[in-house]
C-alpha cells in the first residue's frame, strides 16, 4: 500500500469509519465491476489493447474468489495503462516478473486494485513483449515510485532498459557481472563470485581479487570483518597443519 498516511490506515482498518472515508483516499466506497474495468482499459487503450483474459483464484477456506485480470497490450501503452489504473485507484505493485522466450523479452507487470478491502481485491496485470535484440521500454516510477526496484532488477537479469528510471545502479549483481543470468542464451561469467569481493570502506564498492578460484581466500562483509569465502587448497593444509582457527 504505497503512500498511505495514518490517517488513511485508520480509515481502512477502523469499521466506525467505513463509510466516512477522508477525502483523497485511495480506497473507492464501490468496487467496480470487472466488465466494467475491462470496458474501460478497452476505452482508453484502444487498439494498443491487443487482448484481454480473465482467471479465478477460488479460496479453499470461505466461499471467495478473486479475479484475475490479463491485459495483453503494446509497450507503448504501459504507461497510459498505468495512468489510467491509478486514475480510477492507486495500485498496489506486486512485482515485475519477465522471462526470455527466445527471440523476445516477455514482461508482466502484476498490480492489484482494492488492495486489503474484504471481498473488493482485483489482480490487473499488463504484459507485452519488446526484441530481444533492443528491449527498451519507459520506466513508470514517476507514476508508481514502488516500481524501482522491480524495474532495476530487470536491467540486471534482463538486460531490459526503461527509458527515464530515476535510478538504473546495479543492487543485486556486481557491475563487473556484464551478462544477465535470466537470459537462456548466455551461460554467465565464469568463477566471477570467485573473484568478487564487497569492501564498505572503498567508494566504488565493487573490486576483483586474485585471478582464479584458488587465490581467493576471503570476502569482506563489513568494515574491518572478514570471513572465509572460498578456501584454496594452500589454506586448508595450512590449517590442518596448525588447527588454529583463521578468524
Amino acid at each position: 500500500m504505497y503512500g498511505l498516511s495514518m490517517i488513511e490506515l485508520k480509515y481502512i482498518h477502523d469499521p466506525a469509519h467505513s463509510q466516512t472515508k477522508p477525502k483523497g483516499s485511495i480506497f473507492k466506497d464501490q468496487v467496480m465491476e470487472l466488465q466494467e474495468l475491462i470496458e474501460s482499459f478497452q476505452t482508453r487503450l484502444g487498439p494498443r489493447l491487443l487482448g484481454v483474459r480473465t482467471d479465478e483464484i477460488k479460496s479453499n477456506v470461505v466461499d471467495y474468489s478473486y479475479p484475475v485480470i490479463w491485459f495483453e497490450i503494446e509497450p507503448e501503452a504501459l504507461r497510459e495503462a498505468v495512468a489510467h489504473l491509478v486514475s480510477l485507484q492507486f495500485p498496489h505493485l506486486a512485482t515485475i516478473s519477465g522471462r526470455d522466450l527466445g527471440e523476445e523479452i516477455e514482461l508482466c507487470y502484476h498490480f492489484s486494485i482494492g488492495y486489503g478491502q474484504r471481498r473488493g481485491e482485483r489482480s490487473v496485470n499488463f504484459r507485452f513483449t519488446l526484441p530481444k535484440a533492443e528491449p527498451k521500454v519507459q520506466s513508470i516510477c514517476d507514476l508508481v515510485p514502488g516500481a524501482q526496484t522491480a524495474e532495476r532488477e530487470k536491467i540486471e537479469f534482463l538486460g531490459v532498459r526503461f527509458e527515464g528510471i530515476p535510478d538504473s545502479r546495479n543492487i543485486f549483481l556486481p557491475y563487473e557481472m556484464e551478462k544477465h543470468p535470466w537470459r537462456k542464451d548466455e551461460t554467465g561469467e565464469e568463477d566471477l563470485l570467485a573473484h568478487y569481493f564487497l569492501n564498505f570502506d572503498d567508494t566504488t564498492h565493487r573490486h576483483f581479487i586474485g585471478t582464479n578460484r584458488k587465490d581467493v581466500n576471503m570476502i569482506m562483509i563489513g568494515e574491518g570483518e572478514w570471513r572465509d569465502f572460498i578456501i584454496s587448497k594452500e589454506y586448508k593444509n595450512k590449517k590442518e597443519a596448525d588447527s588454529s582457527s583463521y578468524l
